[in-house]
């Protein structure tokens, strides 16, 4: 049970009927509300639906510790250096309360050096110090996950839980069947992340990883003054063993790493032996960290490309199905800042993914990436060409 499950937001019921839309965005987490928030500003007089399998927030969403990073897992991409701003300017728009503190972020590595950078001296296979200090901070995600809701809500889209797309076939429209019912709609974006890759043929581009967190009881500020911690900035490690960190505005520490592959889902045990490992990593890397008591753990999966890099994917196959995901861990910012992008393309500026073209690209693997790429872009040329999406 991760510790954003006691956020109260509203229920949704499932769809019992068909219905017609202009948009269908499948995955309720980050991405998926943000996609439908911008989607019904831009297009008011459109119908967009959102679907979710299960409840908001059930996937990578509803378990990231919610730190905020600018840039990629990759490297600092075009298009993304300001994600950070972009969500806290959205934020602030829409009145969103959900303990956002912009204070920067701390690179720590077990390289030698780093001297003045900061006193902070952590034992982790090896000794962790500060790097650097990048753009970021953190917030709650289960307020903002609240704050996401009525925001979409408030813009008019409809949304529904508990209703998994089950398949989807194209003839005149897109056709989304659902247990219940089918939607016939202009576009179909696919917002489910680490879920259904196999399923929309995106599996041999992504794969699926479970991450591990942890959540402490309310410990006091003299601890982490004693740790080395006084400034109370996340952080996450430049290299293997990965870990990542940050405190709570009500002194909590939340404290993560991974990874497993989705496919090989933990039992009870492993999962358990996994976030064993985690919290005796955490109570080794500081004296004043050894008595702490966690509160809560859990584990969840996210989809990480092979070059962890996030995409904006039209299958060659599926001209009007569009994929949009894998964050590799850096969602928070990310994934509002893709969904901008990509509901301002859909909506009809034509320029709107020009600064992140190289998202436009399957991740590459054996041979072939390049021709990947020009099948993308030859559909996206037809896909303007034929203006399916002008309401």
């Amino acid at each position: 049970m991760n510790p954003w499950n006691d956020i109260q937001r509203p229920g949704f019921p499932s769809l019992s009927s068909g219905l017609e839309a202009d948009f269908v965005v499948a995955g309720g987490g980050f991405s998926g509300l943000s996609l439908a928030y911008y989607l019904a500003k831009l297009a008011p007089a459109a119908k967009t639906v959102l679907i979710e399998a299960q409840t908001l927030g059930f996937g990578a969403s509803g378990s990231t510790g919610g730190v905020v990073m600018p840039g990629t897992a990759a490297e600092e991409a075009s298009g993304t250096e300001n994600a950070h701003l972009f969500l806290e300017n959205f934020l602030k728009a829409e009145g969103i309360g959900c303990e956002w503190r912009m204070q920067a972020c701390s690179v720590l590595s077990r390289e030698a050096g780093f001297a003045g950078l900061s006193n902070l001296s952590w034992s982790d296979s090896g000794t962790l110090r500060v790097k650097s200090v990048v753009p970021g901070g953190d917030l709650n995600p289960g307020l903002y996950l609240q704050g996401l809701i009525h925001a979409a809500q408030r813009q008019g889209a409809l949304i529904f839980e508990r209703t998994p797309a089950l398949s989807f076939d194209r003839s005149q429209q897109i056709t989304v069947r659902t247990p219940s019912a089918s939607i016939k709609t202009k576009a179909l974006i696919l917002a489910t992340n680490a879920f259904n890759l196999e399923k929309f043929a995106h599996g041999r581009h992504f794969f699926a990883l479970n991450t591990f967190a942890l959540a402490t009881e309310p410990i006091s500020k003299d601890k982490l003054t004693d740790a080395g911690w006084k400034d109370e900035r996340p952080f996450y490690t430049a290299e293997l063993p990965y870990l990542w960190g940050r405190t709570t505005t009500s002194g909590k520490i939340i404290m993560g790493s991974g990874l497993d592959r989705y496919e090989e889902a933990p039992t009870p045990s492993t999962a358990q032996t996994r976030l064993d490992d985690l919290e005796a990593r955490f109570h080794a890397l500081h004296p004043a960290f050894k008595n702490i008591r966690v509160g809560r753990r859990w584990w969840g999966p996210l989809c990480m490309p092979r070059d962890r890099l996030p995409r904006i994917l039209c299958d060659p196959e599926e001209p009007g199905v569009f994929f949009l995901g894998g964050y590799s861990g850096h969602g928070v910012a990310l994934s509002h800042l893709f969904a901008n992008y990509l509901a301002r393309y859909l909506c009809g500026d034509k320029k709107a993914l020009d600064p992140i073209a190289w998202a436009l690209a399957y991740p590459p693997r054996e041979g072939g990436a390049w021709l990947k790429r020009l099948k993308t872009r030859l559909v996206l040329w037809a896909y303007n060409k034929r203006n399916w999406l002008r309401p």
